[in-house]
């Protein structure tokens, strides 16, 4: 379980410095704190996310793949939701938030299913 928690905060650096060399390059210093903010909400969230894989996996295998489809769904019910409150609250810079946002979405949503497949890999001590 480490090792997966390792991956997030590796992918996890590398987005938060790919994201504060944009911002110190591009014209974007404005929004490089709420930038920061989505890909913590996104690295958190999919921690979460694996933390419950993982003791739904320790428990009880057979129910992984309905309960993983529970979480996702309620995951992107919950993104869309953050997304339509910036998008209501903050009038700018909505375009450039919601592509950050959606690449953000893809890159963890990638980084979780690798997270997954390596610990439904690995054998799991069960109680």
């Amino acid at each position: 379980m480490k090792e997966v928690f390792k991956y997030l905060l590796l992918v996890t650096a590398v987005v938060l410095a790919a994201t504060s060399v944009y911002a110190l390059v591009g014209e974007s210093q404005y929004f490089m704190g709420i930038w920061f903010g989505v890909a913590i909400y996104f690295a958190v969230f999919t921690g979460l996310v694996c933390y419950a894989a993982y003791k739904v996996l320790k428990k009880n295998p057979k129910q992984f793949v309905s309960i993983f489809m529970l979480i996702s769904f309620v995951q992107v019910i919950l993104h869309i939701v953050v997304l339509f409150l910036y998008i209501t609250q903050v009038k700018e810079g909505i375009k450039s938030f919601f592509i950050y946002f959606c690449i953000m979405y893809v890159v963890y949503m990638i980084t979780e299913v690798v997270m997954l497949i390596k610990m439904s890999k690995r054998p799991i001590e069960r109680k």
